[in-house]
């Protein structure tokens, strides 16, 4: 940022380009446009929000209470949980939608989240997943310096091809992939089996 060139360029690709949000709904919407959704690690709930005005019933999950408190500023308190999935004992097959926009690679235990959202989505419903891409050309490219390693925080790293592989064997079906070769993450969208 110290160099007023770069400055320009990513002031003018922030004002030019949609919000993370509107990027990541208008890819959730390819398999899923309304009913009960998810968000696992939902942070200040931006996404929640977007969702709701969108038409979806939205609550959120977030180990973090500053994070959660500013989501349920948001969306309101009755939306929001405050604690790991793991926490809450939610109803079976109650969700048409869940997501997780860099969760997975915080948890722990992903196999056993993946698990328990399979549990808690009905059938035919959808997870969508956005996490940092170990495959992306800037991985490969930056080394140790890309953006992507943050360790203690990040204790997994996936490629498309392995989360796939992970959300298969936890009973989904994967039916939708995006990845750009030069972005840093990648979204996978999955059907329960």
């Amino acid at each position: 940022m110290r160099n007023p060139l770069m400055r320009a360029w990513t002031m003018a690709v922030l004002f030019l380009k949609p919000s993370r949000e509107a990027r990541a709904l208008r890819f959730i919407r390819r398999f899923v446009s309304s009913g009960r959704a998810l968000d696992v690690g939902c942070g200040d709930g931006r996404l929640l929000e977007r969702a709701a005005a969108a038409g979806f019933d939205v609550l959120g999950v977030e180990p973090s209470g500053k994070m959660a408190a500013k989501a349920a500023r948001r969306i309101g308190p009755e939306r929001v949980k405050v604690g790991r999935l793991a926490d809450f004992d939610l109803p079976a097959e109650s969700f048409d939608l869940i997501l997780t926009v860099s969760y997975l690679e915080h948890d722990p235990q992903p196999r056993e989240a993946l698990v328990r959202m399979h549990r808690l989505l009905k059938p035919g419903g959808i997870c969508a997943h956005k996490t940092p891409n170990y495959a992306s050309w800037l991985r490969k490219t930056l080394g140790r310096r890309w953006s992507g390693y943050r360790w203690p925080e990040h204790v997994q790293y996936f490629t498309p091809q392995l989360l796939g592989r992970l959300l298969t064997a936890t009973g989904f079906e994967v039916i939708g992939r995006q990845a750009n070769p030069l972005g840093d993450n990648f979204w996978l969208a999955a059907r329960k089996r």
